[in-house]
């Protein structure tokens, strides 16, 4: 199982020509081409970023989103020589924070972080816009995702928990970072196993409910639980 960022962003932008080039329409009228003179290109000149860029998470502080996103943003301010803001907008499972950039002005100050929800929720009818409503820009990073308990745990193995599941259909919790469940849902049908699945917003939030021991089990972003 894997999770994947992409940066997104509304409308074209200069400084990232070099990722979106080919991404419009490329169909020209031949006949009207040939009755209009060659025109030489001008050079066009830009001072971007002329003020702080913003770039919205939808996903809360904490989680394996924010965290990488907050990393790349400090590089961001050193070779673009001005502040790159993190702004979390949570709420739908990413929707909430996704449609708020989508809505802002296309000009390179707003852009918007986004994973595999950008394409899972208008799928599911989750989201008001859908997946190409967006113009993707570049892909940023993928990483695998593990099966973690407390280490106040009686668990010592996935075997154990495994078992366990098994003998206590319908009572362990699985805290999840998500709704829908990107991780439970396959897990639980790979390996035919029943257990109750409490969604939050981030993963911060659903760490939490398992180093307390409110949940027994978790699957999420080996970044994710490092820095958790």
């Amino acid at each position: 199982m894997k999770k994947t960022s992409a940066i997104i962003a509304t409308g074209s932008l200069l400084l990232m020509t070099l990722f979106a080039s080919g991404c419009g329409n490329q169909n020209v009228n031949s006949s009207s081409a040939e009755m209009k003179p060659e025109k030489k290109e001008e050079k066009k000149t830009t001072n971007y970023p002329a003020k702080p860029i913003e770039i919205i998470v939808p996903f809360a502080a904490g989680g394996g989103t924010d965290i990488m996103w907050r990393a790349l943003a400090e590089s961001m301010k050193t070779v673009l020589g001005q502040d790159v803001v993190i702004v979390n907008k949570t709420g739908g499972s990413g929707a909430v924070g996704m449609n708020e950039g989508l809505q802002a002005k296309p000009d390179g100050y707003k852009l918007t972080a986004a994973n595999r929800e950008i394409a899972a929720l208008p799928v599911l009818g989750l989201a008001p816009f859908k997946t190409f409503d967006f113009k993707f820009i570049g892909k940023v990073n993928t990483d695998p995702a593990m099966v973690v308990v407390s280490s106040k745990s009686k668990y010592q193995t996935f075997e154990e928990l495994v078992a366990d599941i098994k003998a206590n259909p319908g009572k362990l919790n699985f805290a999840s970072s998500s709704t829908p469940s990107y991780y439970g849902i396959p897990f639980a049908e790979a390996a035919d196993l029943d257990f109750v699945t409490i969604p939050f917003q981030g993963t911060g939030q659903a760490v939490v409910e398992v180093l307390g021991g409110r949940a027994e089990f978790g699957i999420y972003g080996i970044g994710e639980v490092k820095n958790s």
